[in-house]
Order: structure tokens, then sequence, then C-alpha cells
């Protein structure tokens, strides 16, 4: 089974519902989020969202006239013959007359789709990135995931210069960094790509310094109607470290510790917005691969 088919599986699942669990149609779907970190985080904020949009239905109350307004067109269609415009037959204690004895009740459940509606495009608008922690680390796993699985012909263009990269990427309306950390601001570049993460663009630059490379995403802050760090959130995934933060503008990550791909591969770095023919990443990528043992960046901008 696939993540993507699990999910169309877990779509299904209701918030806190031990029968759902114990649903053998759903084992599958739920055997996969055992080794499926990903999968998992997704469940979570899934399963977040369906119990807060149930939560909201909860407290919607239908107006108390709409009750006896219902009932009273229900026995007036009843006890109405065909040729005629049926016309209430009892005028239940409290209830007002209504213009139309079927209009009315109609018109009470359309108000009520609507408040229902309203109350979910306000849960879902706040949902999309809520500012927690376990929101956060669920979307610098993410692209922890994509640096890992990260090639030549995955980068939109090479460049050794930041200025080139930063053009490049505001001439196809992509985020780019207000400032670098200091840090970066010495190392050459090797390239870069956008992302998408739940509606939100994100740009990469790939920085190299010998076999070890840094990789900053940027992301314009409104993307992120929750709400942002105020200083950095620290992360640690797969013994790598990642730091998060935000400005003005942007949110970034970066992996501060950098990825080590083996001995330097290439001693030239060309200018190119085509996919080079070599993956020298992929062929690079060795047992070395992990936390480089030197020097820690920061998110320190200049």
């Amino acid at each position: 089974m696939t993540p993507d088919e699990a999910k169309d599986l877990l779509e299904l699942c209701r918030p806190d519902n031990a029968e759902d669990r114990q649903d053998p149609k759903l084992a599958p779907a739920f055997k996969l989020l055992e080794t499926d970190s990903e999968l998992a985080a997704w469940f979570e904020k899934k399963q977040a969202v369906d119990r807060r949009i149930s939560e909201a239905l909860q407290t919607i109350k239908a107006p108390e006239e709409f009750k006896a307004e219902i009932l009273e067109s229900m026995y007036a269609r009843a006890q109405a013959k065909p040729s005629e415009d049926p016309e209430p037959a009892i005028a239940f204690p409290g209830a007002k007359q209504p213009a139309s004895a079927w209009m009315k009740p109609l018109l009470g459940l359309a108000a009520l789709f609507l408040i229902a509606f309203i109350a979910f495009t306000q849960i879902f608008q706040a949902s999309k990135t809520d500012g927690t922690h376990a929101e956060w680390q669920s979307m610098v796993q993410h692209f922890a995931n994509a640096i890992e699985a990260l090639e030549d012909d995955t980068l939109e263009k090479r460049d050794a210069s930041f200025e080139n990269l930063r053009a490049y990427l505001t001439s196809r309306q992509a985020p780019v960094p207000k400032a670098l950390p200091a840090d970066l601001q010495n190392l050459d570049t090797y390239g870069c790509v956008t992302y998408q993460y739940n509606g939100a663009t994100f740009s990469m630059v790939c920085f190299e310094e010998g076999d070890t490379y840094y990789h900053l995403f940027t992301a314009a802050r409104a993307a992120f109607p929750g709400a942002v760090p105020n200083g950095r959130e620290t992360f640690e995934i797969a013994g790598k470290k990642f730091e998060l933060w935000a400005d003005a503008e942007n949110v970034y990550i970066l992996d501060v510790n950098g990825t080590t791909y083996g001995p330097p591969f290439s001693t030239e770095v060309v200018s190119s917005e085509k996919p080079v023919s070599c993956n020298c990443l992929a062929a690079a990528r060795s047992d070395t691969h992990g936390p480089h043992p030197g020097k820690v960046l920061t998110s320190r901008a200049a």
C-alpha cells in the first residue's frame, strides 16, 4: 500500500473513534502509519483538524422557532390536497405564521449550512499551519526528506553566485531571503530549486563549503496564517539539527550542520537553467552522508 492509498482510507477515520481503528478495511493503512513518519505526521494533523471541526459544529444551535415551523410545514403538506397550496393547519404555540409554509424551513436549513460553512472555513484557514511545534516539526521533516532525495537533476538552476540565483528565483516569483545568515554570506552557492508544501511555495538555495552543503529554505510569511516563531525553533531529525525562524517578510529553515555527500565531486560550478547530465550528488552519496563533524552554522542574519 502506498502512502497516498493509505491517506484515502485514513480520511474516513473519525477522530477519537475506537470503532474506526478496529475496522479491518483500515488495518493496512494503520499498519503503514507505524513505519512511515511523514504519513503519521499527516494523520495527526488531519485528526486535529477534524476534531476542531467537530467541536465547532457542536456549538452551533438552531433557532428555537425552526422546530415548530418545520413540524407545522410537514403537517400542512400532509393534510393538503394536491391542488391546494399547502397552508398551516395548526398554529403551534410560540410559532410565527410563515409567509410560505414550505420555504421558511428551507431557508432555516440554508442558514444552518451557511453557519457551518463559515465555521469550517475559519477552522481550515487556521489549521493550514497553526504555529505549534508539532506543525513546524512536520514541515521540517518534509524538507529533511527533500534534502535526502536531492540530486543534481532536481535543481532548477546551478550557479556559484547567490545574486544570480536570487535573480532567477525572483523572475519566477519565488520567495528569496531578505538577508542571509552571516555564516552563509561568504560561501559559494551550488544551485536552487522550488518546492510546494501545504499550498505555500518554498525556495531552496544550496550553499557549498568543501564537501559540505547547507540548504536554506525560504517561504513568504503571509503563507502561514498561524503564529510564527518569535525566536528560533530548533529541531533534531535523524541526527541532524535544523533551525526555523522568521523575519517581517519570510519564514526560513536551515540545516545548520550541513550535509556531507562524500569527497568533493566537482571542481567546476556551471551556470545553467537546464538539468545537468550527471547526477553528481547521487554518485557522491556515501556512508559519510550525515551531520558534518566540523563547523555548525547559526541562523544569525547580518
